[in-house]
């Protein structure tokens, strides 16, 4: 019997998952957004993510194999949209990183919650991205 779907609105409560290499930011940003154990996630993504990361679309499928169907936008307004936020960061060691926007903040994977434009001041980068839930199919 199919999973009724519902509509992921907001989110209640947020807890922060840190990541745990240099390169699993997208593990940890998924587990912040569904409130799923790293662990969970990371046997959901299906690879080892420790050396390249992941990509976009890997985050999108591992988003949908949790139940939640989430979608890409180049369309991003900072302070009102929330989803897992893909950023050029030139002052890290990788220029690419995905973190949480949530809330007009920004919730780093490395356990640092910012002020969007202190973000990226500090960081030297700007927003390139948005995964948002998608309104228009529901969670399962």
């Amino acid at each position: 019997m199919p999973r009724k779907k519902a509509v992921v609105t907001h989110l209640p409560v947020l807890h922060v998952t840190r990541q745990r290499g240099d390169s699993d930011c997208g593990v940890a940003a998924i587990a912040t957004i569904t409130g799923k154990p790293y662990e969970t996630v990371l046997l959901a993504v299906g690879k080892d993510v420790s050396k390249t990361g992941m990509s976009v679309q890997e985050i999108l499928d591992t988003l949908e194999r949790l139940g939640y169907p989430f979608r890409w936008t180049k369309r991003i307004r900072l302070d009102e949209d929330w989803g897992i936020l893909g950023v050029s960061t030139p002052n890290r060691t990788s220029p690419e990183h995905v973190c949480v926007l949530y809330d007009g903040h920004i919730y780093d994977t490395d356990g640092a919650v910012w002020e969007v434009d202190d973000f990226f001041a500090a960081e030297g980068g700007k927003p390139m991205s948005l995964l948002k839930p998608d309104s228009r199919r529901g969670r399962r």
